[in-house]
């Protein structure tokens, strides 16, 4: 929260809120970082502060293989299909509109599984002359992509649920 009006200090500040925590505060940092003002300006132009690097290491935390990434995709997607053949046979065996309702969350999820699983393979396509910066935004497309069907999904039970509610208000009705 304190990092929020963390621009508007000066640059001494700053470097509390970055290096020290946001619980320094300005003053505390003035007196801590003085030592590292520039000979000609102690008042605070610039600042003789080390630079944190990344010491000779790469963030690639826990990214694992494309081919590990397509496994998990795969066993995601068997997994979607198992629960669907099992929710849409107890839907139809029981009539409950709610099991049903739920397999067809389960299809659309086997649909938005295979889309998530073609937009990561598309977006781990390397650069070339047409797309110089690479192919990633194709997850972002594959999400908008996802967001939508989602909706349209929400959108089918709810006027399914609307025809059952006034098919059983006319019933009650008569």
């Amino acid at each position: 929260m304190g990092l929020r009006f963390a621009h508007l200090a000066g640059g001494v500040a700053r470097a509390a809120f970055s290096r020290r925590g946001p619980h320094l505060s300005a003053a505390c940092a003035h007196r801590v970082l003085a030592p590292l003002a520039s000979p000609g300006e102690p008042s605070g132009g610039n600042w003789l502060i080390p630079a944190r690097g990344h010491g000779g290491h790469s963030h690639h935390h826990g990214e694992e293989s494309g081919e590990a990434s397509e496994k998990i995709f795969r066993l995601g997607l068997a997994a979607d299909v198992v629960l669907t053949v099992g929710k849409a046979i107890t839907g139809y065996l029981s009539g409950s509109t709610a099991i049903t309702a739920d397999a067809a969350h389960s299809l659309s999820d086997i649909v938005l599984s295979g889309v998530a699983l073609l937009s990561y393979k598309a977006a781990k396509v390397p650069r070339d002359k047409d797309h110089p910066y690479g192919h990633g935004k194709f997850e972002s497309l594959g999400a908008l992509g996802i967001s939508s069907m989602l909706l349209i999904t929400a959108g089918g039970i709810a006027w399914h649920s609307f025809e059952v509610l006034q098919e059983l208000c006319l019933l009650l009705l008569i």
